[in-house]
């Protein structure tokens, strides 16, 4: 098929005769493959940073530079080193997942898979979703920067050097979180690539026996299961006010981790067991995390997880730690789950429970 090519659509799908132009866009699929597999190269490459870090490389070695001062029972004794390392397990562990989807994804596009479409331009639309609401949340936070800079090192920073960093980090957060997946978004969607992907893979993919609302979703709640099985290493949990710590914690996440895997599996095969399993476990999900806001310390909640102080006093001056703000994004977040899902309930309707 030359550029010039003629197609029309037959239930969505592109066939030969009608007036529409096409123009391949084979180059640029592989320009965007090679993209995907870049972004993937550099997440790994980021991920041995979170282990050189001093304050938690003191803490793993148990040396007094790095000690608390008792102020944090969860990281002294016998288990400190282990604990220490348990918010760069966390961090390593998203960065592995993040690194694993873009490098899958990415082979996928260079090979011009139907599947890698769909799957990158639903996972696009997600962290455009998520991106948005960072860039929102770090323009807020930025006029405290310069503040939480003295209070973490001790030293007063020049207004001229605080205002060059938020300058640089505005356009940082930019590129990643908007930027970059808008382009995803705009290219991934457009007809041409479309048209392209199944000329050269005309068979239908997995991806595109559930509708598109669907497919997204399931992307979301396979995102908060493998969320739930990161969060494992930390060792600390919290359910209506009440925390966990130790085994009971890692596997009261486990638990979590693989009842999502559950509802995940049951809302792709459109069984209705997934759809009301994933509202009831939304709206109780929910509640836990708004009581235990509310209700427990979170700077204690991350000192017992293995943070160091000096982290927690920065969350705590971007206000990543106060409690109207942390229930205000649960409950956004909760709220959007909620709207995608009852977006979806007519797939489920009349169907067979298992």
């Amino acid at each position: 098929m030359t550029e010039n090519d003629t197609v029309t659509f037959v239930d969505g799908r592109a066939s030969a005769g009608d007036s529409f132009a096409f123009r391949d866009r084979s180059g640029w699929i592989a320009l965007f493959g090679w993209i995907q597999i870049a972004m993937a190269a550099l997440v790994l490459l980021s991920i041995p940073l979170a282990f050189v870090n001093p304050q938690w490389t003191r803490q793993a070695l148990g040396s007094p530079t790095g000690d608390l001062g008792g102020s944090a029972p969860a990281t002294t004794g016998g288990d400190a080193p282990v604990k220490a390392m348990g918010p760069a397990i966390v961090s390593s562990g998203f960065n592995l997942l993040t690194a694993a989807f873009f490098a899958w994804t990415g082979i996928g596009t260079l090979k011009v898979s139907r599947w890698a479409r769909t799957l990158v331009l639903s996972a696009a639309k997600l962290w455009l979703l998520t991106g948005i609401v960072a860039m929102v949340y770090w323009l807020w936070t930025a006029p405290a920067l310069g503040t939480m800079l003295a209070s973490t090192s001790g030293v007063e920073v020049p207004p001229a050097i605080v205002g060059l960093l938020i300058a640089v980090v505005t356009l940082v957060v930019a590129f990643l979180y908007v930027v970059l997946p808008s382009a995803f978004v705009l290219f991934f969607r457009s007809a041409a690539v479309r048209l392209t992907f199944e000329r050269l893979d005309p068979v239908p993919s997995f991806t595109e026996s559930v509708p598109a609302p669907v497919l997204s979703l399931t992307l979301t709640l396979a995102l908060l299961s493998a969320t739930a099985l990161v969060f494992a290493p930390l060792g600390v949990i919290g359910v209506f006010g009440i925390v966990w710590t130790g085994a009971a914690a890692v596997i009261s996440w486990l638990a979590v981790a693989v009842l999502i895997a559950y509802l995940t599996r049951a809302y792709w095969r459109l069984q209705p067991v997934g759809w009301w399993g994933t509202l009831i476990a939304t709206l109780l999900a929910t509640a836990a995390a708004v009581t235990t806001i509310a209700q427990v310390d979170l700077s204690m909640l991350l000192l017992a997880a293995g943070f160091p102080e000096e982290q927690i006093e920065a969350l705590q001056w971007m206000g990543l730690t106060s409690r109207p703000a942390l229930q205000t994004l649960t409950l956004l977040s909760a709220g959007l789950v909620l709207v995608s899902l009852f977006r979806t309930f007519r797939f489920f309707r009349g169907r067979p429970t298992v």
